[in-house]
């Protein structure tokens, strides 16, 4: 409920994953300011169910909001975190044009920072 509240005052809020097939929920994500703790600035996030981790949902869900970021918003810039266990997202971060900032010690987690250009 927090993060769609920021819809109205940001333009952006994460979106649902459904399968398409039985419209079952299996994430969420996307692109959002975090209400509990929205000095980060605009985020990109993701999180799915285990039963469809290494089906490219990540990467596609990622892109999606970069796409929209890029197009329908004045961002400049995105932030993303990573747990330093998860290496699977520290390397999709990093193939969608994310930078390692550095490890943020009190989060316990890997910061990125994607720099956008708008077109």
């Amino acid at each position: 409920m927090a993060f769609e509240a920021r819809r109205e005052t940001d333009g952006f809020a994460p979106w649902v994953v459904r399968l398409h097939e039985n419209q079952r929920i299996i994430g969420w994500g996307g692109l959002y300011i975090d209400p509990f703790d929205p000095d980060w600035g605009p985020e990109i996030g993701y999180f799915f169910h285990p039963d469809v981790w290494g089906q490219g949902l990540a990467s596609e869900l990622a892109g999606l909001a970069i796409d929209y970021a890029r197009t329908q918003t004045a961002l400049t810039t995105l932030t993303a975190f990573a747990h330093p266990e998860n290496a699977s997202s520290a390397k999709l971060l990093t193939k969608l044009g994310f930078s390692h900032v550095g490890f943020v010690r009190n989060m316990r987690r890997d910061h990125f920072r994607l720099i956008l250009s708008h077109v």
